[in-house]
């Protein structure tokens, strides 16, 4: 492996962000080849930081089995945000390469129109009955500590949501007793239909930072924290990220050019069409 490789590597793997916002700035036929070459979670690190069309333009050039391997680093929302840009054809390949349970995940987020809260729903959520001890509850967030998120979500027999329990209520708590006994109710709540307009003006951001997202049925599907719904309910501001990061653009630019393969050619073009950063239309 040439030496640039290696430093090329270590900055992707050190610096996710940066490499991000720079690989942005990089040919289309370029980035796809030079993400490729990383180790897929490099690769995820990036790509999950990375402007969602232009992720998904990387993703739909890339090889599949390539793509399956980053999809299941990826949180399902971002995987499923990436994916919603591609090619119907292209998904229908990849989906069946990914774990059966991500990619339903997956296809569940994929469902729901972009624009709505249930596209962008987080469904590794921990679940668990009114009658289930505190004890037990412990032993589910050690097993599932990555679903956890801080809280479990107590809901009845129909998988409808009646309280949550914060970590730090369950660890003060005393082992035998029912989480129905510890939780706080759960008053709030979405519905994947929503648009995220609307999600962004619920009145139950007031008292919690993330809320559960149900489906028509009222059926617990996952959850959405406030400042998710901020960043995607927000424009851009003047010039986007290219202007604020002209500096840091600069300062890296001609050691990071210097690493991408800018004559590389990409599998065939599978990604929809790109709209031009702050074009009407675009995320």
């Amino acid at each position: 492996m040439r030496p640039e490789d290696v430093c090329a590597r270590r900055f992707v793997e050190t610096h996710p962000e940066d490499a991000a916002r720079l690989i942005e700035q990089a040919p289309l036929s370029a980035a796809a080849p030079f993400l490729e070459g990383l180790s897929p979670r490099a690769t995820a690190g990036v790509m999950e930081r990375m402007n969602p069309a232009v992720g998904a333009h990387c993703v739909a050039n890339m090889s599949p089995d390539r793509t399956a391997a980053v999809m299941t680093l990826l949180a399902p929302a971002v995987a499923a945000a990436l994916l919603r840009r591609t090619a119907p054809d292209w998904r229908a390949e990849l989906l069946p390469r990914l774990p059966d349970e991500l990619a339903a995940r997956i296809g569940r987020l994929l469902s729901y129109p972009e624009g709505t809260v249930g596209s962008v729903t987080d469904p590794g959520v921990l679940a668990l009955s009114g009658d289930a001890s505190v004890g037990e509850a412990l032993r589910h967030v050690r097993r599932f500590h990555t679903a956890a998120h801080h809280h479990v979500y107590v809901v009845d027999r129909a998988q409808h949501v009646e309280g949550v329990v914060h970590l730090r209520a369950l660890v003060g708590s005393r082992p035998r007793d029912p989480l129905a006994d510890v939780m706080q109710p759960m008053r709030a709540q979405l519905t994947a239909r929503s648009r995220l307009v609307t999600a962004a003006a619920h009145p139950g951001w007031r008292e919690f930072d993330a809320l559960p997202v149900a489906d028509e049925s009222g059926v617990l599907l996952g959850m959405v924290r406030h400042r998710q719904i901020r960043q995607l309910d927000t424009p851009p501001g003047p010039g986007g990220f290219a202007s604020a990061l002209v500096g840091l653009g600069e300062l890296y630019w001609l050691t990071l050019s210097s690493w991408l393969p800018v004559g590389a050619t990409a599998h065939a073009d599978r990604a929809t069409s790109l709209p031009a950063r702050g074009a009407p239309g675009h995320d």
